[in-house]
C-alpha cells in the first residue's frame, strides 16, 4: 500500500522518483570488500518513520543524529588519515560503506549513501555501520529488512532547481567522500534540495546478510548493466563550459595502435599453415554448380592453392585421373575465372571433371593431392555425382 511504501520504501518522495530519469542510468559495478582502504566515506540516512523513536529525534530521510565513525566504527578519533579520522567530512551523520561503486561508462568512482533505522537497534540499525542482519520480519510480522540498511548509488550530474525567479545550479560531482551530498541536503528550502539530491540516485537496494555466514567473509561484485548509445555529456560531473575546451569536446574518444600487425612477405611458416585451407568447391558436387556456363559444362574449383604447385587427381583405387602443374607467379593480381581450365586466378584452378583423355569421369569419391615444393603436401577428398548429357535444352 501507499502507507507501507512511505514507511518502508527507500525513495524520499514521488518527486524524487520522477526526477530520477531512466536516461541517467549507467552501467555500474558495486564491490563489497573487507579491505578497508577501499571503502567509501558516505552519509548515513535515518529511515525511522517516527521522529519520536529515532535517535536524536531526526526526521525520516535526514542524516543520522549520531556521531560520525571511522572505518573501525569508532567515534571521536582524530587522525590525519581519513580512514581513521572519525569526523572526516562531518562530525555527525557520516560512516563508511564497505566497498565502492564505479560508473563503467565514464570510469568515475561514485558517491554512495546508506541508511539505518535507529529504532531497530536489535538489527544493527543504530551503530552507523553497514551491517544488515538476515531478518526480514519481526515476530509481529512487521518488516525490519535487516535494520533497513538501504544502499543508494549516487550519480554525478548537474541539476537546475528553479525557485521563484532564480535558478539554483546543483552540481553533483563524482566521488568526493560524500561532502557535497552532506552539505547540500541541509540547505533551504529543504524539500527542493533533498528532492533533487535523492533524484541523483541511480540505483537503490535493500541488502540482507545470510544467516550463519560471517559478514564480509568474501568479496562480492554486483554488476548492473544498461544498454544505451554513447553520447556527449554522458556524465555531468563537470561544468558545462568545460566541454567546449576539453579534448574531442567530450565526445567518445578512442586510441589504437597498428604496431606489430604490419604485413610481411615470404613467411615460410604462414605458407605451410595455409596448405590447410586448400579445398574443392563445391564438395560434394550434385550434378550442377554456379561455375558452369552451359548444360555441356561441368566444372569445380580447387581453391586456395600456392602460386606454384602440382595438383594430382586419383580415384579411390589410386588410378591417376588428371594432373595440373600450376605456376601462377606471372599473374599480377587475382581476377575472376573467365578463360577456361587454366584460369587467370592466382589462387585456384578449374577441373572440368574429365580425365587425361578428355573423357568425363564417373560419379564417386576422388583424392586430390597438392604438392608445393618447400612447403609440403595436402590431400583433399571430393565426392561428385554427374548428370547425363543434356542436348535438348538451351
Amino acid at each position: 500500500s501507499s502507507v507501507e511504501e512511505n514507511v518502508y520504501a527507500p525513495a524520499y518522495n514521488k518527486a524524487s522518483k520522477k526526477a530520477s530519469l531512466m536516461s541517467d542510468l549507467a552501467s555500474v559495478d558495486i564491490v563489497l570488500t573487507s579491505e578497508k582502504k577501499m571503502w567509501t566515506r558516505c552519509p548515513v540516512i535515518e529511515v525511522c518513520p517516527n521522529k519520536a523513536l529515532s535517535e536524536g529525534h531526526v526526521n525520516q530521510f535526514e542524516f543520522r543524529g549520531h556521531r560520525s565513525v571511522n572505518v573501525n566504527g569508532d567515534t571521536g578519533v582524530v587522525s590525519t588519515d581519513p580512514l581513521y579520522n572519525s569526523d572526516y567530512i562531518s562530525r555527525t551523520g557520516m560512516g563508511w560503506f564497505p566497498g565502492y561503486a564505479i560508473n563503467l561508462e565514464t570510469g568515475e568512482r561514485l558517491n554512495i549513501m546508506f541508511s539505518e533505522n535507529s529504532w531497530l537497534s536489535a538489527d544493527n540499525g543504530r551503530d552507523m555501520l553497514f551491517n544488515p542482519t538476515s531478518r526480514i520480519l519481526n515476530q509481529g510480522g512487521i518488516p525490519v529488512f535487516g535494520g533497513q540498511h538501504y544502499v543508494y548509488i549516487m550519480g554525478s550530474k548537474d541539476l537546475s532547481v528553479p525557485t521563484g525567479t532564480d535558478t539554483i545550479r546543483l552540481h553533483f560531482p563524482a566521488y568526493d567522500g560524500g561532502a557535497y551530498l552532506r552539505s547540500h541536503m541541509l540547505l533551504s528550502p529543504a524539500v527542493i534540495y533533498k528532492t533533487r539530491t535523492y533524484a541523483t540516485c541511480m540505483y537503490t537496494g535493500i541488502p540482507l546478510s545470510i544467516e550463519g555466514k560471517k559478514w564480509l567473509s568474501n568479496p562480492v561484485t554486483i554488476k548492473i548493466r544498461v544498454a544505451k548509445p554513447y553520447q556527449r555529456f554522458f556524465s555531468n560531473s563537470l561544468p558545462a563550459s568545460y566541454y567546449d575546451t576539453a579534448m574531442n569536446r567530450c565526445f567518445p574518444l578512442y586510441s589504437f595502435s597498428t604496431s606489430g600487425i604490419a604485413s610481411a612477405q615470404a613467411q615460410h611458416n604462414k605458407g605451410v599453415s595455409d596448405l590447410d585451407k586448400i579445398n574443392v568447391v563445391p564438395n560434394p558436387y550434385y550434378a550442377y554448380d554456379d561455375y558452369e556456363r552451359s548444360q555441356l559444362d561441368n566444372r569445380v574449383k580447387i581453391v586456395n592453392l600456392p602460386l606454384k604447385c602440382t595438383v594430382t587427381i586419383f580415384n579411390i583405387s589410386g588410378t591417376l585421373i588428371r594432373q595440373y602443374v600450376v605456376d601462377k607467379s606471372g599473374i599480377g593480381e587475382q581476377r575472376s575465372s573467365t578463360s577456361g581450365i587454366n584460369t587467370d586466378s592466382r589462387t585456384s584452378i578449374d577441373w572440368d571433371l574429365k580425365n587425361f583423355a578428355g573423357i568425363p569421369v564417373s560419379g564417386g569419391v576422388y583424392l586430390i593431392h597438392v604438392k608445393a615444393d618447400g612447403l609440403g603436401e595436402k590431400t583433399v577428398k571430393w565426392f561428385g555425382i554427374l548428370r547425363p548429357v543434356d542436348l535438348n535444352s538451351f
